[in-house]
C-alpha cells in the first residue's frame, strides 16, 4: 500500500472528455447511486475523480489518498460491503476506481461482487489526445515535437491521458533525445514500464447527500 497521493491536475486543466464526463457522474453519485469505474493504468480515473469533486462543492465529500492493489479489492467484503449496502438510497454515493488492464483482471474484479454498477473509462479522443500532449510539450518547453513523433505517441496512448502526462515527463530526460529528435519508441516503452511498476490502484471517493 502507497501513502503518497497521485499528483493532479487544476481543473481548468482536466482534459474536455474527462470533465464532461464528470458532470453526469456527479450527477449520479448525488442522487446515492454506487458505482464502480474501472480501466487500464493511465486511462485518466483520478483526474475523473478529481474532476466530479470540483462539481459537488457545497457537499460533503471525502476521497481516499492511499492507493490498494487490486489483489486487495476483495478486502471490501464482509462488514465493509455491508456497510456500503446500507449508503443506498440516497444517503450517500460512492465510486471505486480501480485499474483493470487486462480481461483477467476484470473477471477477477467481477468475481468480487461488489454490488454496483460497473463503468469502464472511456478512451480520450483523438483530437483531446492531440491538444493535451502539444500543450504539455510546450509548458516543458521541449524541443518542437515533429509530426510524426506526435502521431506514434498519439497511437501508443490508445487513449490514456494519464500516458500522455508521464511521456511528457519523462521527456525531459535527454536520454530520450538524438539531437533535436525524440526517440519515440522507447520513450513510450519507459513510459508504459514507469506506469506499470509505480500504479496499481484502488482508488475510493465517497459523496454524502445531505
Amino acid at each position: 500500500m502507497r501513502s503518497k497521493p497521485e499528483q493532479t491536475d487544476a481543473p481548468d486543466a482536466i482534459p474536455l472528455g474527462i470533465r464532461k464526463l464528470s458532470f453526469s457522474l456527479a450527477r449520479r453519485l448525488l442522487a446515492g447511486e454506487h458505482l464502480v469505474l474501472w480501466g487500464p493504468i493511465g486511462s485518466g480515473k483520478t483526474t475523473l475523480l478529481t474532476a466530479i469533486e470540483s462539481r459537488v462543492l457545497g457537499r460533503p465529500c471525502g476521497r481516499t489518498v492511499q492507493t490498494q492493489s487490486l489483489d486487495d479489492v476483495g478486502h471490501v467484503g464482509t462488514a465493509m460491503k455491508s456497510f456500503l449496502r446500507r449508503l443506498r438510497g440516497g444517503i450517500a454515493g460512492m465510486m471505486l476506481a480501480v485499474d483493470v488492464d487486462s480481461p483477467r483482471e476484470r473477471g477477477r474484479l467481477r468475481a468480487q461482487h461488489l454490488g454496483c454498477q460497473t463503468l469502464r473509462m472511456p478512451p480520450l479522443e483523438g483530437k483531446a489526445q492531440r491538444a493535451l500532449l502539444e500543450t504539455r510539450w510546450a509548458a516543458r518547453e521541449l524541443p518542437t515535437l515533429s509530426v510524426t513523433v506526435r502521431r506514434q505517441l498519439i497511437r501508443l496512448a490508445y487513449g490514456r491521458p494519464g500516458w500522455i502526462i508521464a511521456c511528457v515527463d519523462l521527456a525531459r530526460d535527454r536520454a530520450y533525445w538524438r539531437g533535436n529528435t525524440a526517440q519515440s519508441a522507447v520513450l513510450a516503452l519507459d513510459t508504459e514500464l514507469r506506469l506499470r511498476t509505480s500504479k496499481r490502484a484502488l482508488v475510493g471517493v465517497l459523496l454524502a447527500t445531505n
